[in-house]
């Protein structure tokens, strides 16, 4: 791990961004990033991660695009098993790919997703369905063929004592997720420390929307995740709130709600934030 000074750390700004599909990320983050250029920010997406700053010879390009390889099958095969996998295994790698970040020494890095907050919410609607290994042998010997180095690498990335040696790879992390979070239940902010080694951000931002108001504005997509349903929807925002509300009464000042479901209150949010790059 790349070594940092006690004063950059405690300067550097961590922000996340987070909130359900259709709640607007995508479009804050997109005006933010015109403004990058001029600051020193970065940007750190998962789960489809970012490959255009990392040498195609690296590492970190080459298991990052394993994991957006898992995602975009996932998403044309409607698969639900490797979704959780490619989501999961985003966050098993987001250290890495901090660390990486770090290294420009930015003032500020951005997250979408971050894995203290948004594997939980995920979790309660993945990991039930994993009881059971239904990854098409096709989709297995895709990924074993393709990308056994990148899977080896992602899987000693798990507590080695909760490890099953099993073929295929895929399955691993599978019977991993439902043990870890649904049958264990190790949901809190402590075991996911444990599991991923990353501390809560500097301050966190949720773009908090009405479930139906989210899917009027992503039914139109031509590819909707296994979770962009109405119903799933309105457990999910249940999910977040619950957990962000429980957060914030331990550390008031970490979390602050935005009014998603009105555009102006969004347009101002991400002016607000453009005045941060500016400043």
């Amino acid at each position: 791990m790349p070594k940092f000074t006690n004063y950059y750390l405690n300067n550097m700004k961590t922000i996340l961004i987070t909130g359900l599909d259709g709640s607007g990320k995508s479009t804050i983050f997109e005006k933010m990033k015109q403004q990058a250029a001029v600051s020193k920010v970065k940007f750190l997406f998962v789960p489809h991660i970012d490959l255009s700053e990392f040498s195609p010879e690296s590492q970190e390009f080459k298991v990052a695009t394993c994991i957006n390889e898992m995602s975009a099958v996932a998403d044309r095969e409607q698969l639900t098993q490797i979704k959780a996998v490619a989501l999961f295994s985003a966050m098993l790698f987001f250290k890495k790919l901090l660390d990486f970040q770090r290294m420009s020494k930015p003032e500020i890095i951005f997250f979408e997703r971050h894995p203290l907050i948004d594997t939980s919410i995920y979790a309660q609607f993945y990991a039930p369905k994993l009881a059971q290994n239904t990854i098409p042998t096709s989709v297995n010997e895709y990924f074993e063929s393709n990308y056994s180095h990148e899977l080896d690498f992602l899987i000693q990335l798990l507590p080695k004592q909760l490890l099953t040696i099993q073929k295929p790879k895929l399955t691993i992390f599978t019977d991993f997720i439902y043990t870890w979070f649904f049958v264990e239940k190790q949901n809190t902010i402590s075991d996911l420390q444990t599991l991923f080694g990353v501390e809560l951000p500097t301050k966190i931002y949720y773009l908090k929307a009405d479930a139906p108001i989210l899917y009027q504005r992503i039914k139109s997509r031509a590819r909707k995740e296994a979770h962009e349903n109405e119903l799933v929807l309105s457990k999910l925002v249940e999910a977040y709130e619950s957990y962000l509300t429980n957060l914030a009464q331990s550390q008031p000042n970490l979390i602050e709600f935005i009014d998603a479901n009105n555009l102006q209150s969004l347009d101002n949010f991400a002016e607000k934030l453009l005045l941060q790059l500016k400043g």
